[in-house]
């Protein structure tokens, strides 16, 4: 053998194992680069996944903090309707009306006077709680179906207090006075018409 054939085989052998060791390097430093961004992701996701029980937990709050602003809000709109921020005499009347129908009643007139302001006790309501008198007449019925009315008046949802009851049996007449309140601004008489 020559040494011209020596050094080839030698420089192949050699050539080889240069490629072998690069390669092994290749994939050494590949695994290692591979495995410590293996460890980076694996550890991002815990961290998002911790990120994320987080956010569902403050979620749960926010929705439980929902349901109970619109129970509040459902709440709030019964108080109105107990206790309006207004007078509105044409509510009033139309319920103090629907429900004389509803017990075969005929509601004859209806009068609206200002009472006196509710004052209010020291660290109670910032609002002044105003009063209005109503007087109305109601005509027809007997005994039992006026009994219903004056029933369906206490279970109407607007605050609604009897004050006197007279009956003038000659015309089948009776004649209430009730109390109803509200918030808001006060009652004004309206001015004369000249």
């Amino acid at each position: 053998m020559s040494f011209a054939e020596s050094f080839i085989k030698i420089y192949k052998l050699l050539l080889l194992l240069v490629i072998a060791a690069a390669l092994c390097v290749f994939v050494a430093a590949s695994f290692l680069l591979y495995r410590t961004d293996i460890e980076d992701i694996k550890s991002r996701i815990v961290q998002k996944q911790a990120v994320l029980a987080e956010k569902e937990q403050e979620l749960g709050r926010a929705k439980s903090i929902k349901i109970d602003f619109d129970n509040i809000g459902e709440s709030s709109k019964k108080i109105i309707d107990i206790l309006p921020l207004e007078k509105d005499l044409p509510g009033i009347f139309v319920q103090l009306e629907a429900l004389a129908i509803k017990n075969n009643l005929f509601l004859g007139s209806l009068d609206i006077a200002a009472g006196e302001n509710l004052e209010e006790k020291e660290g109670v309501a910032a609002r002044q709680l105003n009063k209005l008198i109503l007087t109305l007449n109601v005509k027809g019925g007997d005994y039992f179906t006026f009994k219903n009315y004056l029933a369906d008046i206490e279970n109407n949802l607007r605050l609604l207090d009897i004050k006197s009851i007279a009956y003038t049996p000659d015309s089948n007449v009776y004649s209430l006075t009730l109390n109803t309140y509200y918030f808001g601004e006060q009652y004004e008489e309206p001015e004369p018409e000249e």
